[in-house]
Formats: C-alpha cells, sequence, structure tokens
C-alpha cells in the first residue's frame, strides 16, 4: 500500500461476503469472472471506426485515452488521499466511458463498481480498495494497449 495514502478503516464483514482477503485468495474479482483486461480486437474495432485507417490518428487516440486515463487515476487517487470522496466520481465516470471504448473492459467494469459505491453507502474501505484495483488495472491496460497497437501496426 502507497505509505502517502490514508489506511483504510476496519470494515466488519457477514461471515458470507466476499471480503477483500476472499477476493485476494479466490483469485476472483468484483466483477464477473469473464471480465477481461484488454479485448484482442479492440484496435481493429478502433481501425474500423476510423474511415481512412490511418494508423496514425489511431496512434493519437491511444495516446489521448492513456494520457486521460493517467489523469483520471491520478485524481481518484487524490480523491482518496484527501479523503474528499466528492473527487472520485467524474474521473470514474470518464474512465468507465473511455475504457469501454478502447476494449478495457474489466477497468470499465470496476469504474463502474467505483460509481456504483459513491452513490450507495460510501463505504471509504472499499472505495480505497477498488481505486487500488483501479489502478493495478490502469497499468496492466496501459502495456497491453500498447503491444496491441504494436502488433497491429507489424
Amino acid at each position: 500500500m502507497n505509505p502517502q495514502r490514508p489506511q483504510p478503516f476496519a470494515v466488519a464483514y457477514p461471515s458470507n461476503a466476499m471480503t477483500p482477503s476472499r477476493l485476494a485468495e479466490s483469485n476472483f474479482s468484483y466483477m464477473d469472472a469473464g471480465a477481461v483486461t484488454f479485448k484482442e480486437s479492440a484496435i481493429q474495432d478502433l481501425s474500423d471506426m476510423i474511415s481512412d485507417r490511418d494508423p496514425e490518428i489511431l496512434k493519437e487516440l491511444v495516446d489521448a485515452f492513456l494520457g486521460e486515463g493517467t489523469r483520471q487515476v491520478q485524481g481518484m487517487l487524490r480523491g482518496i488521499c484527501n479523503d474528499d470522496m466528492s473527487l472520485l466520481f467524474l474521473p470514474a465516470h470518464s474512465l468507465k466511458s473511455s475504457s469501454a471504448t478502447f476494449g478495457a473492459m474489466r477497468l470499465a467494469e470496476l469504474s463502474q463498481r467505483l460509481e456504483d459505491g459513491l452513490s450507495g453507502t460510501r463505504d471509504k474501505a472499499l472505495l480505497s480498495n477498488l481505486v487500488d484495483q483501479i489502478e493495478a488495472e490502469y497499468a496492466k491496460v496501459s502495456i497491453a494497449i500498447q503491444d496491441a497497437l504494436a502488433q497491429w501496426r507489424a
């Protein structure tokens, strides 16, 4: 855990609940077990949307997604560090939409869960855990999308 981030407070879970520790032990995520980090056809799907299929335009789109995604994740981390949950909604909403467009389905689902958590009980430990998962998933997506773009261009 990042030493600059506040430690989450203890949460009492029902005995049958999927707690973060049970989640880690089970190798399942909060979402469907079928959720993927990056949809393999995403680069081709994006290319098909571009009328002239210019690889430079596709690269610019990917770069914009990665740059904006980094800002969104940083915004969420700021919200958790500053104990200001109001800073989480807009980045989560934006990241959810752009991630789905770019084929990062698990990241989109995590962002949706964060949105849902903000509109519900606002359990700080759960929200902090989701932001941690989003940060880790975004790192995986960044690598996967760059690799997929390189393979598509080859």
